[in-house]
C-alpha cells in the first residue's frame, strides 16, 4: 500500500495529491493485494472519497469495497506501485 503524500506519475505527468490517501494495488478478481511492482486494479482511500451515489445503492456496490474496515474506491484503472514508491498508470 501507499501513502499519496508523495509525488505520483502517469506517462510523463506528474502531480502531488494534496489529500492524505492510501492507494493500493488489488487483483481484480479477488481484490486480493499485489505485491510491488505488479499491475492490477488501483484502489484508493481517504476523506476524499465519496460516501457513495445518492439514491443509487446498485451503483456503490460496484465502486465502494470494504477491505480490512477500510472504505475504497474502485478506480477502474490498472497500474502498478515501483520500489520507490511512484503509482504509474497504465490502462484505464
Amino acid at each position: 500500500m501507499l501513502w499519496a503524500f508523495t509525488i505520483c506519475r502517469c506517462s510523463e505527468a506528474a502531480w502531488i495529491c494534496h489529500y492524505p490517501a492510501s492507494i493500493k494495488i488489488v487483483a481484480p478478481d479477488s481484490f486480493e493485494e499485489l505485491p510491488t511492482g505488479e499491475a492490477g486494479m488501483i484502489l484508493i482511500s481517504g476523506p476524499q472519497v465519496m460516501l457513495g451515489y445518492l439514491n443509487d445503492p446498485t451503483r456503490q456496490d460496484d465502486v465502494i469495497k470494504e477491505l480490512d474496515e477500510q472504505r475504497w474506491f474502485v478506480t477502474g484503472d490498472k497500474g502498478f506501485i515501483d520500489e520507490d514508491g511512484f503509482l504509474t498508470l497504465i490502462a484505464r
